[in-house]
């Protein structure tokens, strides 16, 4: 699919440029056997690719992926639901939250999930 392609199914100059690496990536070879790295080398290779962040990275670990550790503190309902869950208002930094979400270890994901929901039904 061409740049021109993914622009005329709405995406923007930026994204269609980003997908397109990412597909060269893929279609490259450079994820053989993805389902097999470890999640820190998957990580690394994936931000490595113009467009993709950490955030991106732990959606797919997270929803595509179903890797079973994966916290995504980039995620502002992932954080919001922490500091619900803790009872703590808007007061808890990012770096707390990781440091309380280490109690959910090797589960993050689980709880992370449960953090998105429980955000999705807080009020504020």
């Amino acid at each position: 699919m061409s740049e021109g392609d993914l622009r005329g199914v709405g995406l923007s100059q930026r994204k269609a440029e980003y997908v397109r690496a990412l597909a060269l990536e893929f279609s490259g070879g450079a994820f053989e056997g993805i389902d097999e790295m470890p999640d820190d080398l998957l990580r690394a290779k994936l931000v490595a690719i113009r467009g993709v962040g950490d955030w991106t990275v732990d959606m797919y670990l997270l929803f595509s992926a179903h890797r079973k550790d994966i916290f995504p503190i980039g995620d502002l309902s992932v954080c919001k639901g922490v500091r619900h869950f803790l009872k703590v208002g808007d007061k808890m930094e990012k770096t707390a939250i990781l440091q309380a979400a280490e109690r959910w270890r090797p589960y993050r994901s689980l709880a992370a999930w449960y953090m998105y929901r429980l955000a999705g039904s807080s009020k504020g």
